[in-house]
């Protein structure tokens, strides 16, 4: 058995529908994205499907429990000469299944306290059944200032927090840090890792153009 790590940057334009939760970080409850690379001499390629679906539960007036379920499917086509003897040029189909749980303290108006955790499954599932390897797990933590709201110029909400994860390909936590600030009525942008956002609101409000780059990677088991 072979375990296969890589890691891509990738920028892609994500079209889906978007819910905004204001309470909580995570703040699609339903979000469709899509993502595609190849390399210039064809020896890799890459896409990824990914689908989620989050609801929050209201505890009381200062804490939140949000769950979820996270689904992607990646297509991965690899042909470097000596990467692997289980990987060959045949394109291979992954799929990743994820239970999604977080939750959410309000320490003032302005501040929140976040936690998630998030189990699945990892693996291009050729057998039937499900090895100790296919299973992945992500924890983080963070703290959320939220001031969109207040009455300065610049509405400002800053994230920071670490997580690890068993779809990184690391083994120690990661940071997660996250910047927003609205420039004018139609202009906005959130700078961060792992990712970095540009956002165009139109006339009507409600519809959104965002041009994204994220740092993504995924570790999965091939049986």
């Amino acid at each position: 058995m072979t375990k296969y790590k890589f890691y891509i940057k990738s920028s892609c334009l994500i079209i889906g529908l978007f819910f905004q939760f204001t309470t909580a970080q995570i703040n699609d409850l339903v979000k469709l994205d899509y993502s595609n690379l190849s390399s210039e001499d064809s020896k890799f390629t890459f896409s990824r499907t990914r689908l989620a679906l989050n609801y929050p539960f209201k505890l009381n007036e200062k804490d939140y429990l949000i769950s979820g379920v996270n689904y992607s499917r990646i297509d991965a086509d690899i042909n470097i000469e000596g990467l692997s003897d289980n990987f060959t040029s045949d394109k291979t189909e992954f799929r990743q299944y994820e239970l999604n749980v977080a939750y959410i303290h309000t320490v003032n108006k302005n501040k929140k306290f976040i936690v998630q955790f998030t189990p699945g499954l990892s693996s291009n599932f050729t057998q039937k059944k499900i090895l100790n390897k296919d299973i992945v797990f992500t924890v983080g933590a963070g703290i959320l200032i939220d001031k969109r709201k207040e009455a300065i110029d610049k509405p400002y909400r800053l994230i920071l927090g670490a997580t690890f994860s068993g779809t990184s390909g690391v083994s120690f936590p990661l940071p997660f840090v996250s910047y927003y600030r609205k420039l004018s009525e139609h202009w906005e942008y959130n700078l961060g890792i792992p990712k970095t956002n540009y956002k165009y609101t139109f006339q009507n409000g409600k519809s959104k153009l965002i041009f994204l780059t994220r740092l993504e990677g995924f570790n999965s088991h091939i049986q």
